[in-house]
């Protein structure tokens, strides 16, 4: 169970922070909102599909028998 709440709080995070569709904005190296967006995309990618990695191996998890 402690994998899926990891999940769903780190995706909620990754997408909290950003740029583009998040509400809370982090500071960029460019003052130039295209390009913080340009910056983060491929970090906030990155990290959804590993938040969602774990939570779908948290619920695989829960599936399982227990021996």
């Amino acid at each position: 169970m402690s994998l899926v709440l990891a999940g769903l709080l780190s995706g909620a995070f990754f997408w909290a922070t950003d740029p583009k569709y998040g509400w809370v904005h982090l500071q960029s190296s460019s003052d130039n909102v295209v390009d913080a967006i340009r910056e983060a995309s491929v970090a906030t990618y990155v990290g959804l599909a590993g938040s969602a990695f774990v939570l779908l191996l948290g619920l695989w998890l829960l599936t399982r028998r227990t021996a």
